[in-house]
């Protein structure tokens, strides 16, 4: 893992477009044109985004959010409220389950929700659940307190924290823009 700062990223961004000026010893002047750096940093910002959203977990700023973690109880769910600057919440365990478990998307646990209806099929701490909500992690049960909690965070707009190997991305992004106008 490696922490750029927007400077730098922008300097890789440009070398990996073949953006930065060659000393070939003549005089240029630029008249008018459309602020290049400005537009390969708003490319740059959607493209750490998405990584931070979909790339594998083991490439991205894993943190461990467990004292910012906010609970609440509805019923027999729990509802973990994401701290602020979380992309994605990855795994998550109270205190009275057995061993932690990941966040899945609803619709990976949709089928298992709809049959805590019975108290047959509810999760218990040997099997629970949590998944994301439209406000947070849905967790059930919601025993105890929130021991684990990991998720993946973005720094801010000044930093790039994430594997070196996903500076290969940069051109595939750029393709994607020449084709559709976005980079995403």
């Amino acid at each position: 893992m490696k922490t750029y700062t927007k400077t730098e990223m922008l300097a890789i961004w440009r070398d990996a477009l073949g953006l930065n000026p060659v000393n070939s010893n003549c005089n240029v002047s630029s008249v008018e044109g459309i602020d290049i750096d400005h537009r390969l940093c708003q490319l740059m910002r959607q493209w750490y985004l998405n990584i931070l959203d979909t790339a594998d977990p083991r490439l991205c700023p894993v943190t461990d959010a467990t004292r910012q973690a906010d609970l609440s109880r509805r019923g027999l769910f729990g509802l973990i409220t994401l701290p602020e600057g979380t992309r994605r919440a990855l795994s998550v365990k109270m205190s009275e389950w057995i061993n932690p478990v990941p966040v899945q998307p609803y619709v990976d646990v949709m089928d298992r929700v709809r049959r805590m209806a019975s108290a047959f099929a509810r999760p218990g701490c040997h099997e629970p659940l949590a998944y994301n909500g439209a406000q947070g992690v849905m967790v059930a049960p919601a025993q105890g307190t929130v021991e684990h909690f990991i998720v993946i965070a973005d720094p801010g707009e000044e930093l790039y924290i994430l594997d070196e190997a996903l500076l290969s991305t940069i051109p595939e992004c750029l393709r994607h823009v020449r084709d559709d106008g976005n980079c995403l």
